[in-house]
């Protein structure tokens, strides 16, 4: 971008650097709405995460807007169930499992964990994974829970997590903007199996209309948030830069792809 060889750079994922953009009078950094929701995964086939108990206090332990300002240097948003916040239905339910790390000690005591456990993550390569693994093994430690980090590529993730499903708990973006259907599905790699959700589910399915829907929609995030199938971190923002005069890009990313079918040079 810099030497001019390139004239537009998609899904940037290092923040960090852009100031040196910025400060390029030849370039313009475009801070866009996205879908990507930055989700924990917990392996609910596997124990302590079978326990609705633990799964609270672990997203009890921790401060998520300190993971949006520390992975993504603050281009995010805190989110307390799957569901975009773009999303006209949306509602916050970050008060829901609000940052207590003493209300997740008792909680784990609770479940039988009054000492914590061991429990390892599994990460993919982009660095705000990287990041975030980091924060969020900072801020278990402190309620006794010790998180080992274990870095993988992305064919290592696909065959490991996604696969075989052979992890405790694991992190990625869900850049799809309606794949809610994941939790009512128990072959997914979270493993989660709620009839339950799977109830509310074939409620969002079955919405003949608007309001329907948008009430459903709203009884499924206030389920998520309270059952917790799994770490719901933040909301990233699309980040992009292009050489000025080049018109017609997507600032907001509404789905996972960059539209490059109306860009043109302005005169």
């Amino acid at each position: 971008m810099q030497a001019g060889d390139v004239d537009f750079f998609p899904l940037f994922s290092s923040p960090e650097s852009l100031e040196q953009f910025k400060s390029n009078p030849d370039l313009v950094v475009m801070d866009g709405a996205s879908e990507f929701e930055v989700i924990m995964g917990l392996n609910s086939r596997r124990k302590p995460f079978d326990n609705v108990l633990v799964r609270r206090a672990l997203a009890k332990a921790i401060d998520r807007q300190a993971v949006v300002d520390g992975a993504e240097y603050g281009y995010g948003k805190p989110i307390g169930a799957h569901f975009s916040t773009n999303h006209p239905a949306y509602v916050d339910m970050t008060a829901v499992n609000a940052y207590d790390p003493e209300a997740a000690k008792a909680l784990l005591a609770e479940a039988g964990y009054p000492e914590g456990f061991e429990t390892t993550i599994k990460v993919p390569p982009q660095g705000p994974f990287v990041r975030s693994a980091e924060i969020v093994a900072a801020y278990f430690e402190q309620v006794g829970v010790k998180l080992k980090i274990e870095k993988v590529q992305w064919p290592q993730w696909l065959e490991q997590v996604f696969q075989n499903h052979s992890y405790d708990i694991s992190i990625v973006d869900h850049v799809s903007p309606m794949d809610f259907d994941v939790y009512a599905n128990p072959n997914f790699f979270f493993g989660y199996d709620s009839p339950e959700f799977q109830a509310i589910w074939q409620e969002i399915k079955a919405a003949a209309t608007e309001e329907q829907q948008t009430a459903a929609f709203q009884k499924m995030q206030d389920f998520l948030a309270k059952d917790v199938p799994a770490l719901f971190l933040y909301q990233a923002r699309n980040i992009s830069i292009a050489r000025k005069g080049l018109t017609g890009l997507w600032k907001s990313m509404p789905t996972f792809k960059a539209d490059m079918t109306e860009v043109y040079w302005a005169d």
